[in-house]
């Protein structure tokens, strides 16, 4: 949860802008510092045509509020992780960003597959037998992000990668 202190929250108060007065709502969650840096970085990559990105940051920059930042333009997205705290706090994160409670797991547990944001273990998710079109189309995420993907060298990474077409994707 230490990524919750990393995203600003904005009180309620009045602005003035070029356009007037307005009042900013309480509890929005906006990029700061490294994180507006990198979102143009992001920007910057996609814009010269590459479709994947690779973001190394230090702990406590806020790679989860990045991602979830990043990530608001897209209506399907996949996020992968090998504990089920990430995918949990990854979750709330994202809620707090996107404000939509349009999310679903696929774990051992749950095999949601109809939700907009999908929270998967890569330890399911990984396995050849969920890899198919019975659970998900090859393109059916736009985006997707790896959290960790230097563990991304096992077999079940690899076998996520090698299935899925997004039109963007972040380790």
């Amino acid at each position: 949860m230490a990524e919750y202190f990393d995203a600003e929250i904005k009180h309620s108060m009045q602005i003035e802008t070029a356009a007037g007065r307005q009042e900013m709502a309480i509890g929005q969650f906006v990029p700061r510092g490294a994180q507006i840096e990198a979102l143009a970085a992001l920007e910057q990559t996609r814009a010269e045509g590459a479709r994947r990105a690779l973001v190394t940051a230090a702990t406590g920059v806020g790679k989860t509020f990045l991602a979830a930042f990043d990530s608001k333009p897209y209506e399907r997205i996949l996020f992968i992780a090998h504990r089920e705290e990430i995918l949990q706090q990854a979750a709330e994160t994202f809620y707090k960003v996107r404000r939509s409670k349009e999310y679903g797991f696929f774990n051992g547990e749950e095999k949601c597959t109809d939700q907009p944001v999908v929270f998967a273990s890569v330890a399911t998710l990984g396995n050849r037998k969920y890899l198919n079109e019975q659970y998900f189309r090859p393109d059916a995420f736009q985006y997707m992000i790896i959290d960790e993907i230097h563990h991304g060298v096992t077999q079940m990474y690899q076998n996520i990668l090698d299935y899925f077409e997004t039109d963007f994707s972040w380790d």
